[in-house]
């Protein structure tokens, strides 16, 4: 959302620290080429730490300060990059985790252990989900723990326009651009009608 990406740049011009230090979830993760099937329940299960602003320690006490004292018009989270508790973080084959790709920064080995107890497993039919706890199936149904199962239709699964993971935002980009090119028929085709419109009126007067 170009919300975030606003406030982002606010803080690092107001509180001089480098736009680099400031990295959202999901600039720092995309789901690979051959996975994209599974990319809307992929976001769908990140739900709001994709939006989540990873941020240093030496900086996170000056930014929750700005954070604090303005309105900010938007639901934000801060997450501190703290020192690694692991060695290494391997996803494991069947998890959504292993469908993405990692983009090389200093805050991705944090990342990935951030994200791992999140990590469900992929499965192809509702049946395994019945019995897998912490798994989803590719239409964004999700078994938690303890016949837990949650579905968030908030949207259509496979509407790009409501994701938001990936290096770069030239699919967003091409996606608006359609939109607009769309906008602009539409309102052609409604100027010529009232155009039409108008004429008749005025003949039958």
């Amino acid at each position: 959302s170009v919300k975030f990406q606003q406030l982002r740049d606010t803080l690092s011009e107001e509180l001089n620290i480098k736009s680099s230090s400031l990295i959202y979830v999901a600039e720092l993760i995309e789901v690979k080429k051959s996975e994209q099937i599974w990319q809307g329940a992929i976001e769908r299960a990140l739900g709001g730490k994709r939006q989540t602003l990873l941020v240093s320690q030496k900086d996170y006490g000056v930014i929750n300060k700005w954070v604090n004292s303005h309105f900010l018009g938007l639901h934000l989270r801060v997450q501190v990059v703290q020192d690694l508790k692991k060695d290494h973080v391997d996803f494991g084959n069947s998890g959504f985790l292993s469908k993405l790709n990692f983009k090389s920064h200093s805050y991705t080995p944090f990342l990935k252990e951030y994200l791992e107890h999140d990590d469900l497993r992929c499965v192809d039919t509702v049946d395994e989900l019945n019995r897998i706890e912490f798994s989803m199936t590719k239409e964004g149904l999700i078994h938690k723990r303890d016949g837990f199962f949650e579905k968030k239709d908030l949207s259509k699964i496979d509407d790009r326009r409501q994701w938001c993971l990936g290096f770069s935002n030239k699919d967003k980009i091409e996606l608006l651009e359609h939109d607009l090119s769309a906008l602009v028929s539409d309102k052609s085709s409604m100027q010529s009608k009232l155009t039409e419109l108008n004429k008749i009126y005025k003949d039958c007067n």
